[in-house]
């Protein structure tokens, strides 16, 4: 995958079935193993937005998503 595609998608956290906007400008970036070049900045995920990702993950676990396994 090239930078101009890897810039053309959302690199939002997606949490709770939805991408969310990170509640602040912090980012690293992401390298191309093979060329070493920068593809994207990634949003950092701080406290908040982690603690929201587990608990989504925890709700859907206590669901009825694997009732049929």
């Amino acid at each position: 995958m090239s930078y101009a595609e890897v810039t053309n998608l959302s690199l939002d956290p997606y949490v709770g079935g939805q991408r969310r906007k990170a509640d602040h400008s912090a980012v690293f970036p992401t390298y191309d193993a093979a060329s070493g070049q920068t593809l994207a900045q990634v949003p950092v995920a701080d406290r908040e937005m982690v603690d929201r990702a587990v608990e989504s993950a925890r709700q859907a676990l206590d669901g009825s998503w694997a009732d049929g396994l």
